[in-house]
């Protein structure tokens, strides 16, 4: 007889029932990853727009402050030529002086040289200065949880707090060990991210007796599933409330203006302005230059009078006619109903090494890679096609052109790629050949030092854009409780090489992947949770220690 004949139908129910709130609570966390990454990937965006144009300004008014001292000293030389007349002198005069305006150069400008002047005397340091400006322009959008809320994340934050204090540490290694994870819980608490604190509650917190035929035990289970669900409910509607705070906030709308002032030219033309001013300075100072070898006023000189290049417009420019930009994020990845390249339909990449600019390939692969469209959106006005790579073009990358698109997207065999990049072509495989192509060059890429059992399991698991699903599925054919294995790296008040019986699969955390339930070889009654990438094989070239090889070496690259 099985077990489920065994039991009653009150228990078979919750039982259901915890199954479906698993999966309710599995689907709610992997909507909630994508909008923290969402967000933190705006924000990401919007920090390094203003870091790079910051610095491209900057490293521009450097090289002026350097030209302005170096015309200033050279003036004073020149106006001692005595060949000048007094036209050229007062020419000359008025043309140096203009230059070494203030006036020229608007407020930004000057307190950055405050700025500059503290960082070379150890008073000020820009990278932190940056970094806590742009902390608290986001805090400005944040969505604080209701007052009820908050009491209960404060509970947890307590309890771990006080779980992992330093001074409850019983040893150096453990010290260092909570202090960790007081960092981990503290950032947790200070952004409200209940998921995070939850999870490092599963993974670290007491453990307790499991009475897997008590009927209270599965209540509880329904009762904890359920709080957590509502939990991550509300915070998934604070993230996308704080999203759409920040898209309709002036950096906001920085971000849906930048590839529109990168195509109509503005920043270059914003950088254009500055690269003018340069040359004029540049010449001038060569006009100098000129004057006091020759001793006399240089035609470099003479041709900078001719032509009036001192025109008032020529140094003016209004920043905040760049920053101006408006909200289009109605049409920012909205689908294409009817894209010129249909769904599923093989496209070849022309000048592919011009559709990745951001990549520098080694390699020229000129019409030479093709795929299939997996979707097509628009970018602000553009279209962008999702592309699947197909086998063909996978396995003619070089090792290192592969090793660069994983560094780009790690994760997928698609990659966004411009309409105007695209034709049609005919297929050349399968999608199931493309995925299987994609993982067997990303396993050489990032497991080739792996034992070739580890690297197989690798290739069955097939490591891809859903991964812990995979290895879940995986392991339910290919584990069988319990098994033994031991601690490879030190654990909290587990020492290295403890061997270990596992007995069940216990949990999965998106930090650190699965959760087993297991105790200490001969100790039954020390029930523990221990994180998989924990563990390490036993026995040597058996399928256990080529599946944990594999799935550590996994993890340590997609988890930690």
């Amino acid at each position: 007889m099985s077990k489920e004949l065994g039991k009653n139908k009150e228990t078979l129910e919750k039982e259901a029932s915890i199954v479906e709130l698993t999966k309710t609570l599995k689907r709610k966390k992997a909507t909630l990853k994508s909008l923290k990454t969402r967000l933190k990937n705006n924000q990401n965006k919007i920090g390094s727009f203003q870091r790079s144009t910051t610095s491209s300004f900057a490293s521009r008014m450097d090289k002026i402050d350097v030209l302005r001292k170096e015309i200033s000293a050279l003036a004073k030389k020149a106006m001692k030529i005595k060949s000048l007349s007094r036209e050229d002198l007062e020419a000359l005069k008025a043309m140096t002086s203009e230059l070494n305006d203030d006036s020229l150069f608007p407020e930004e400008f000057q307190q950055y040289y405050t700025m500059k002047a503290q960082i070379e005397s150890g008073e000020f340091n820009y990278e932190e200065s940056q970094k806590a400006r742009l902390e608290d322009i986001f805090q400005n959008f944040v969505v604080e949880p209701e007052k009820k809320d908050k009491k209960e994340i404060r509970k947890i934050f307590i309890e771990l707090s006080n779980q992992f204090h330093p001074d409850r540490a019983s040893s150096k290694e453990e010290q260092e060990s909570f202090h960790q994870l007081q960092v981990e819980i503290n950032e947790a608490y200070k952004k409200n991210d209940v998921q995070k604190l939850l999870e490092l509650k599963a993974l670290f917190g007491e453990s307790q007796e499991i009475e897997t035929t008590s009927t209270n035990v599965l209540d509880q289970q329904i009762e904890k599933l359920q709080i957590e669900i509502d939990f991550i409910s509300k915070q998934i509607d604070r993230t996308s409330q704080e999203i759409k705070n920040l898209r309709q906030s002036e950096y906001g709308a920085m971000l849906t203006g930048i590839s529109k002032a990168k195509k109509s030219g503005e920043l270059d033309e914003m950088f254009d302005e500055f690269d003018s001013m340069l040359q004029i300075f540049q010449t001038l100072r060569d006009g100098l230059e000129d004057s006091i070898k020759i001793n006399a006023l240089s035609p470099i000189l003479i041709n900078m009078m001719q032509e009036s290049m001192m025109d008032e417009d020529d140094f003016g420019m209004d920043l905040s006619d760049f920053f101006d930009l408006e909200d289009d994020d109605e049409m920012l990845f909205k689908r294409v109903e009817n894209p010129r390249f249909p769904i599923d339909s093989s496209v070849i990449v022309q000048n592919f090494n011009q559709a990745f600019p951001q990549i520098r390939f080694k390699k020229s692969y000129k019409d030479s890679i093709q795929g299939r469209v997996i979707t097509a959106v628009y970018d602000d006005e553009d279209i962008i096609y999702e592309i699947q790579f197909d086998s063909s073009s996978i396995n003619a990358f070089t090792d290192k052109d592969f090793s660069k698109i994983l560094e780009s997207n790690s994760f997928l065999s698609h990659f966004f790629i411009h309409e105007k990049f695209l034709a049609t072509a005919k297929a050349r495989d399968t999608k199931a050949e493309a995925i299987r192509a994609f993982q067997n060059r990303k396993v050489e890429a990032f497991y080739g030092h792996l034992p070739q059992g580890a690297k197989n399991v690798l290739m069955e698991v097939k490591v891809s854009d859903d991964d812990l699903d995979n290895w879940s599925h995986y392991f339910e054919s290919h584990l069988s409780f319990p098994f033994e294995a031991k601690i490879k790296d030190y654990l909290i008040e587990i020492k290295k090489g403890t061997k270990i019986i596992i007995i069940a699969l216990l949990a999965v955390s998106e930090d650190v992947g699965f959760i087993l339930l297991g105790h200490p070889k001969n100790k039954e009654e020390e029930l523990m949770q221990i994180p998989l990438i924990f563990l390490e094989g036993v026995k040597k070239n058996s399928k256990i220690t080529d599946i944990l090889t594999a799935y550590r070496a996994w993890a340590k690259q997609e988890l930690v």
